[in-house]
């Protein structure tokens, strides 16, 4: 893949990922939708445009659909990240959930890289504190009197994301990859759903809104993170992700009518930055292991 494609389809894919957050705040904190039937509807959307998907791009090409095969890990993966996300907003606001989240996301993907040996280099620790420390000045004080069951499943929805980021590494095709991920998700989120519908509230705007997030943001743009990551460096895709929580602000005050002060300006460029520093480093390569003699 050349330089401006996966520059330019990872910038699509952020944005993606941001607007998630922004269709997801507004079902859930608006009241549109339970979490349960935003959770359901997400995947079982995401599952039904990404099987069309195929089975068109395959028809046209004059193959065979490809069969869904049981790679089971990837979809309970993406399966806790999307439940444990939509239960967390209910009680937490943005910046405390992106906090948890990417927070999370990042112990996770700097852990693998730490536990496979991965070496980083002065100018990527510095991009790296730069960025991590910006970003939590910015929205620790979000954190504050926040209840800790939910900022326990956010923590644990980004360390799932993380590990769903991680097999992502290894697809072989972004889009059937991407595929049997939704589709296997969809059984454990539907009885996530019949378990919790005494509880179920759900308005058309809800189901509107949970089915864009699944179709678009969620499907599109987790294909199109499959297609990128093997591509990225650990560190650099979890870095990078550091960004989206500063898009995402940035479409509630376009869409939402949301107020951005200049401490977020500020902390944002900080952030940028960061990524920026880590992006352009060299990193060096793993210690080679000697042979015992």
């Amino acid at each position: 893949m050349s330089s401006r494609k996966l520059i330019f389809l990872t910038a699509l894919t952020l944005l993606l990922f941001a607007a998630n957050s922004v269709l997801g705040r507004l079902a859930l904190a608006g009241a549109h939708a339970d979490a349960a039937s935003f959770t359901a509807l997400r995947l079982v959307s995401g599952a039904l445009f990404l099987v069309a998907l195929v089975y068109f791009g395959q028809r046209t090409r004059e193959h065979a659909p490809a069969p869904i095969t049981a790679n089971l890990l990837p979809a309970l993966y993406l399966f806790a990240y999307a439940a444990c996300f939509s239960f967390a907003y209910l009680h937490l606001d943005t910046g405390a959930g992106a906090l948890l989240l990417f927070g999370a996301v990042q112990f996770t993907m700097f852990g693998h890289s730490a536990v496979q040996g991965q070496r980083f280099s002065a100018r990527e620790w510095l991009g790296i504190v730069v960025a991590v420390g910006a970003f939590s000045v910015l929205y620790a004080p979000d954190l504050r009197g926040s209840e800790w069951q939910p900022a326990v499943l956010m923590m644990l929805s980004g360390l799932a994301w993380g590990a769903y980021t991680l097999a992502g590494k290894r697809a072989t095709n972004a889009t059937l990859n991407t595929r049997n991920n939704f589709v296997l998700s969809v059984p454990p989120a539907l009885v996530l759903w019949w378990w919790m519908r005494p509880e179920m509230s759900l308005s058309m705007e809800g189901i509107v809104l949970a089915c864009v997030s699944g179709a678009l943001s969620s499907a599109g743009g987790y294909a199109l993170w499959y297609a990128v990551v093997p591509y990225l460096q650990t560190q650099h895709s979890a870095l990078l992700q550091l960004s989206v929580p500063v898009l995402a602000t940035l479409g509630g005050v376009l869409l939402l009518g949301e107020t951005v002060t200049l401490y977020f300006v500020l902390c944002s460029s900080l952030v940028l930055t960061g990524i920026a520093i880590t992006l352009s480093a060299k990193p060096k390569p793993k210690p080679a292991h000697t042979a015992k003699p």
